[in-house]
């Protein structure tokens, strides 16, 4: 400690300020260092302590001057603070190195502290089409898309949090890009605990694999295009003919009323037969959609057997001359957790495997079973079991292989299997295989059980309740004859107006007219049903909920995220109307 005097005459130092003296040149009774006598005034002037670090020769002094008001005096208070200047400067240049190291790096890179981007480097905010200053003080979770947030938190800090995964994040162009992304890595960052994690833009990498699943699942769907053809052209013969005879003894009934009762009861029993074999046709369409449709991505809470019945159903034509079939549903086994696109193409492919194993003709003598059953495991175990040729033990250990295939040149691509065992894996399960030569093969597929149950968003058809009062409903369709049809069947309970562009509607809406029920087409010229949505979020918001959206199922990737993140109904076409009347009294007041 030293006190000096007002003019900068150093009065007093005790022995502990001998190393500050000596370094500063200054003795007792002479001046102090000019450089002090600013700080000493100042102390003085203010009334209060003032704090600075000097450096005297090669040490560093955190200083501490501390005014004596009534005596004139400056009290001062020294302590060395050389090494700690020496061990910030060399964290400084450390964490200057670090940024350099991680800006050049060819993934991207984030650093979060307290949930917020503290550090982004420019490959990442690059993924994003903006620039790491942008991104700064950002909850990344925000970034991620919405369906993905509580899976990506779970595999962040959950049992999964040790793994590589995969996210989708929105870009400034409203692009989504996939992104795979490090597990995260704990450190110090300026102080602060942090998470860092390195991401790799696998968009196109995700791309090829999507368009990959999908040409093998359209491969086999076109292998057995003869036969789900030969499917449709049956019942929708039937139907044509009865609806023609229908139209021949109505016209006739128009000429010669007579003996209408009887005719009636003919036009009846034919309308019957049609309308039996339509719903078989609409069975095939529903099967052919379920390998069609661009959702395989999400996963659901799948129901198992009926997604078994709609695969079986497609792979009939190539199983009947072969073999019979025979299913062997266990009792409890109701929905696994998956995609219904992804598993539908698992179990097409392993049955037609099972199919073209066994020689055609002799069906009798031979057999495919498909049973299901609660593993030892508690997971659900799906078997493919058939009395075909087997497989020899040497190429049992390939048939997983990409491009490995038994079949002959233009028989197979050698993809079936490896895309079944991936699909599986990445749903978290597993597939097995059991063979002997000459005795058949078992393909096992173990998947794990559904832990909820994605909501409907339709009433159950058995729920209908029958309103007093007449709703309001406005149907938009860009197919005429659909609209007309709706028209019709609702009209004895409510007032329907059908148009065929959302544009028109809109119109209406903003000349005031009102509806408690939207019937809208997704999928429609000049303004889509999600524009509709849109805009009527703007027109009459308060008529956004009363929507329901009605599709053919032709779905684009971005109407599949739209009715993920919207929570309005869907119907798809061919419409039930009990299904249909109990969303509209579901939506009237009581």
């Amino acid at each position: 400690m030293l006190r000096v005097a007002a003019d900068g005459r150093l009065l007093f130092a005790n022995p502990g300020a001998a190393p500050l003296l000596s370094a500063c040149g200054c003795k007792v009774g002479e001046a102090i260092p000019e450089q002090w006598t600013r700080f000493v005034a100042d102390a003085l002037a203010s009334g209060k302590t003032v704090a600075e670090e000097v450096c005297c020769e090669t040490t560093w002094y955190s200083l501490a001057f501390v005014p004596i008001p009534d005596m004139g005096q400056v009290s001062i208070y020294g302590r060395d603070v050389t090494e700690s200047r020496r061990a910030t400067a060399a964290l400084e240049r450390s964490q200057r190195e670090f940024r350099a190291v991680i800006d050049l790096a060819p993934d991207g890179i984030t650093i979060r502290s307290g949930g917020r981007l503290v550090y982004v480097n420019p490959v990442f905010s690059s993924y994003l089409g903006c620039t790491p200053q942008d991104l700064l003080g950002t909850d990344l979770l925000r970034l991620v898309r919405p369906r993905d947030r509580e899976r990506v938190t779970h595999q962040w800090h959950g049992n999964d949090a040790d793994n590589t995964f995969q996210m989708e994040v929105i870009g400034r162009d409203g692009e989504p890009r996939t992104l795979e992304c490090s597990p995260s890595q704990r450190l110090e960052f300026e102080g602060q605990a942090a998470y860092l994690n390195l991401f790799r833009d696998v968009t196109q990498r995700t791309k090829l694999q999507a368009h990959l699943l999908v040409s093998e699942r359209m491969a086999s769907v076109g292998m057995l295009a003869a036969g789900v053809a030969h499917e449709i052209n049956n019942p929708l013969a039937a139907a044509i003919l009865n609806l023609e005879m229908t139209a021949t003894l109505v016209d006739t009934l128009r000429q010669n009323p007579a003996d209408v009762e009887r005719q009636l009861a003919e036009c009846a029993d034919m309308l019957a037969d049609a309308l039996e074999a339509t719903a078989r046709v609409r069975q095939i369409v529903h099967d052919l959609r379920l390998f069609s449709r661009g959702d395989e991505d999400r996963r659901t809470s799948v129901a198992l057997h009926p997604m078994l019945d709609s695969t079986l159903r497609m792979a009939w034509n190539e199983i009947r001359h072969r073999a019979r079939l025979v299913k062997d549903y266990g009792i409890g086994v109701e929905r696994v957790a998956g995609s219904e696109a992804r598993l539908g193409q698992v179990f097409l492919n392993l049955v037609v495997n099972a199919a073209q194993a066994i020689p055609e003709g002799r069906a009798e003598r031979n057999e495919i079973r498909v049973s299901t059953r609660i593993s030892e495991d508690s997971m659900i175990a799906i078997e493919v079991r058939d009395s075909g040729s087997g497989i020899p033990t040497a190429v049992r250990d390939k048939l997983f292989s990409p491009f490995f295939t038994t079949k002959p040149i233009g028989e197979g691509t050698g993809l079936g299997l490896s895309i079944c065992h991936r699909i599986v894996s990445g749903l978290g399960g597993r597939i097995e295989v059991e063979s002997e030569v000459g005795r058949g093969s078992v393909f096992r597929v173990k998947l794990p059980v559904a832990q909820y149950e994605r909501g409907s968003s339709a009433p159950p058809a058995g729920s209908v309740r029958r309103q007093a009062v007449r709703g309001r409903v406005l149907v938009i369709d860009d197919e005429v004859s659909i609209g007309r049809s709706i028209q019709r069947l609702l009209r004895d309970q409510h007032d329907v107006v059908a148009v065929s562009s959302a544009l028109e509607a809109i119109a209406r809406l903003r000349a005031g007219e009102r509806y408690d029920v939207i019937l809208c087409d997704l999928m429609m010229p000049e303004m889509t049903g999600m524009q509709f949505h849109a805009e009527l979020a703007t027109v009459a918001p308060n008529l956004v909920d009363g929507i329901v959206f009605i599709t053919g199922g032709a779905f684009t990737s971005s109407a599949t995220s739209f009715l993920d993140e919207v929570p309005n109904a869907c119907l798809e076409k061919p419409i039930d109307q009990r299904a249909l009347r109990a969303l509209i009294d579901a939506r009237l007041p009581i």
